[in-house]
């Protein structure tokens, strides 16, 4: 597991417990690779994340950006009307940050992007498209097909994923 799942399985517990109240938004920043071919598969994988965190299925994606310059963000909607805002932009220092809010019905709780920095070192090696697992592979098309297209895209139903 790497640290990046360690640090959205904290947070989904967290949720699970109640403490927050029903999930209902989450806020990701990520700057974790330096390498602009990692970070479509990273948006991808933090929307699944964000919405494995919320235990809610995502409706479709809207995202926006230039890969060129380093920097993509993303909308996804859930089924039940949570909702996922992901930011991700080249690593420009030394330093890997991962930001996160997470907005509940009654609370909310946040992940420092730095406190634990040192255990962020090598995480975007685990972002090749074909390492990513069937939930993120959905949104990676989706959002890929939103960039192409400028508008909203649907996410593949749960049941046809591979």
């Amino acid at each position: 597991m790497s640290s990046l799942d360690a640090i959205f399985r904290s947070i989904s517990g967290e949720v699970r417990s109640g403490r927050i109240g029903r999930g209902v938004c989450v806020r990701a920043h990520l700057e974790l690779s330096a390498d602009h071919g990692k970070l479509t598969p990273l948006l991808a994988r933090g929307l699944a994340d964000a919405f494995a965190c919320l235990g809610e299925n995502a409706l479709d994606v809207r995202a926006s950006g230039d890969l060129r310059a380093g920097q993509l963000s993303a909308l996804a909607r859930g089924l039940e009307g949570a909702s996922a805002i992901v930011s991700v932009a080249l690593r420009r220092g030394t330093i890997p940050i991962v930001d996160l809010l997470v907005l509940g019905s009654r609370g909310s709780m946040r992940h420092d992007g730095e406190a634990n920095a040192a255990n962020l070192e090598g995480i975007d090696d685990g972002l090749a498209p074909d390492a990513l697992d069937p939930e993120a592979h959905a949104f990676l098309d989706a959002v890929e097909r939103s960039l192409a297209t400028g508008k909203t895209a649907a996410l593949q139903p749960s049941s046809e994923r591979r």
